[in-house]
């Protein structure tokens, strides 16, 4: 069975847990030997201080038998030192002189051999005595025998107390370890549940990323841009593979049918030239010049076929050079105006004063003029009027040319551009695929805005500088 992946603030958790775990056992065990060690030590040489000082006080008062002031100095020391248990005194035979046991001499200790030497005149030995373990610590002095118990159990509580201490110091650590997960989680999952957001296809175009940290939303934020450009830029590349495909086969296509039907239209003049001599049966009249619009209606379109063919196969280099957009548009209406006088409508030019030259391919641009301008003209009513604005936006060139004609639908606006999609009797759903296809040539796009009843504006956005 597949495991299920922990979350952050578990792992972090985790991780930071067992070191401090492993830190701490390691720490209280060091501290443990270090001060136990220490604390026995402290205990001794304290007990060794304190039994020559009570030799030095006891032995005169023995040999003068002050019995009186032996117990008062013996019960001072008791109480002055805590951790004293006895005090006492026998003389060179080890018979008892003088304690402070309430119940007699404990025979063990009277038996004691004591083997850790502490000075010329000292010794002291470990023993447990009523389950509590203490230093012995005898001082042979002028035939007495001073001896002083002192325990070690208040200073192994002080080391217990030290040890509780550190323990609750790293509990609060652990503690602190699971706050600090949560607050270095917590933006990372709400990063990551930002960007699960982004991939969501419903919300890939909106949203609001919420979450308290503002790094956090802006790198969600980007992240989503990142995958719009991304899947713009992947929509562009599979738009231009597509139309490079069609481009071959349409390439293909014209070049089987153009030889033909180049036959077909000189004998379709041959047969008008032949009808006009009066060498042709009259009643074929009608089917002579049927037969010559269809041809040339044919070539038309086989014209067409070839230019997308080139602008998709990039068949030739664009020939740049410094072109004026305004003399251009007008060269343009030139080749038109047979168009422009059937259709009655007028052309207004609108061209902005800052407009400078721009560096393009200007057979490639007339041809999306040429287009663009044959749509306007196809699209608006009868002694309507075409726009056609210069104007320039930052280092980009834009030829806005707009009708007011029916406009376009959302779903026939966004398919405008595909490759023989068309809403005409009689189009090949070509010429926006042309002009986009020649745009991308030169690093620019093509941009169509429309609403139905509102007419179409059509936008050629050409760079003004060629690109090094």
């Amino acid at each position: 069975m597949k495991r299920r992946p922990i979350r952050l603030r578990t792992a972090i958790s985790l991780h930071f847990a067992t070191l401090m775990v492993l830190w701490s056992a390691l720490l209280i065990a060091s501290l443990a030997f270090l001060l136990t060690t220490e604390a026995g030590k402290q205990v001794r040489d304290r007990g060794v201080l304190l039994t020559r000082a009570l030799a030095r006080e006891c032995v005169p008062l023995i040999h003068r038998e002050d019995m009186h002031e032996l117990d008062n100095v013996a019960q001072a020391y008791m109480k002055s030192v805590p951790d004293a248990r006895y005090v006492l005194i026998l003389d060179a035979v080890k018979n008892p002189l003088y304690s402070t046991f309430p119940r007699g001499v404990p025979v063990d200790l009277l038996s004691l051999a004591h083997k850790e030497i502490a000075g010329d005149d000292l010794l002291f030995e470990l023993v447990r005595s009523e389950d509590e373990l203490l230093y012995d610590f005898q001082s042979d002095r002028a035939g007495v025998q001073v001896r002083l118990g002192l325990s070690l159990t208040p200073s192994r509580q002080s080391v217990m107390m030290i040890l509780v201490y550190v323990c609750l110091v790293e509990v609060l650590g652990l503690l602190a370890v699971f706050a600090l997960a949560f607050q270095l989680s917590k933006p990372l999952e709400g990063l990551s549940a930002a960007v699960q957001q982004a991939l969501d296809l419903d919300h890939a175009t909106g949203g609001d990323f919420s979450g308290e940290v503002r790094e956090t939303m802006e790198i969600a934020g980007r992240f989503r841009e990142l995958l719009k450009r991304l899947e713009d830029r992947t929509r562009q590349l599979d738009a231009s593979k597509k139309l490079a495909y069609l481009g071959q086969i349409a390439a293909q296509i014209a070049h089987e049918i153009n030889n033909p039907l180049g036959v077909i239209v000189l004998n379709g003049d041959f047969l008008s030239q032949r009808m006009q001599g009066g060498k042709l049966d009259p009643d074929a009249s009608k089917e002579v010049t049927r037969l010559n619009h269809a041809a040339r209606h044919a070539a038309l379109v086989v014209q067409r076929f070839l230019q997308f063919a080139r602008s998709t196969t990039r068949e030739g280099a664009p020939q740049y050079r410094r072109v004026q957009l305004p003399k251009l548009v007008d060269e343009t209406l030139l080749l038109l105006q047979d168009r422009i006088k059937a259709s009655r409508c007028t052309i207004r030019r609108d061209v902005s004063a800052d407009l400078p030259e721009v560096e393009c391919d200007d057979s490639g641009i007339q041809q999306v003029l040429l287009n663009l301008v044959g749509n306007a003209l196809d699209a608006s009513p009868e002694g309507g009027e075409i726009v056609i604005a210069l104007d320039r936006c930052g280092e980009n060139a834009v030829i806005r040319i707009r009708d007011h004609g029916p406009g376009m639908s959302p779903d026939v606006l966004e398919r405008a551009s595909e490759p023989f999609f068309t809403t005409k009797e009689r189009g090949t759903g070509l010429g926006l695929a042309v002009c986009r296809s020649i745009l991308e040539a030169h690093a620019g796009r093509l941009l169509l805005d429309s609403e139905p009843g509102q007419g179409t504006t059509a936008s050629a956005v050409l760079p003004i500088r060629r690109s090094p």
